[in-house]
């Protein structure tokens, strides 16, 4: 059951990341680091509380265990579950991440992501 989870996070997290969208006010220098997922949803199914329903997270903020995003070295991988999948290359120049096709303005400390039903917002730690 953990590692079906698993698999359908990555997968909203890659279909996600088709469409990105930034919130916040002003460009960070650097998107760097651990960003925690602070919502996902499906479709309005909110997926985090899903997981954490099956005993999957300690809790969802703040949580040593909880569900995050690291980007570093111009590779992108979510960790949740104690699973990490690779979430592919991004790269941020002027204040601009670009995932795929797409590139997004990012502002502040927070991204939201969304495509084909799903969103996910992360938050900088």
């Amino acid at each position: 059951m953990k590692k079906l989870l698993i698999a359908i996070m990555a997968s909203l997290a890659l279909a996600s990341s088709v469409a990105l969208a930034g919130c916040g006010g002003g460009a960070p220098a650097s998107i760097d680091g651990t960003w925690e997922i602070t919502e996902m949803t499906q479709d309005g199914q909110d997926m985090l509380e899903l997981v954490k329903s099956l005993g999957g997270l300690a809790g969802v903020s703040g949580a040593d265990d909880g569900a995050v995003v690291e980007f570093k070295d111009g590779k992108a991988t979510m960790s949740m579950m104690g699973e990490t999948s690779d979430m592919g290359a991004y790269s941020y120049e002027n204040g601009k991440l670009t995932m795929g096709n797409d590139t997004v303005q990012v502002d502040g400390d927070t991204i939201s992501i969304e495509a084909n039903g799903a969103k996910m917002v992360l938050k900088k730690k």
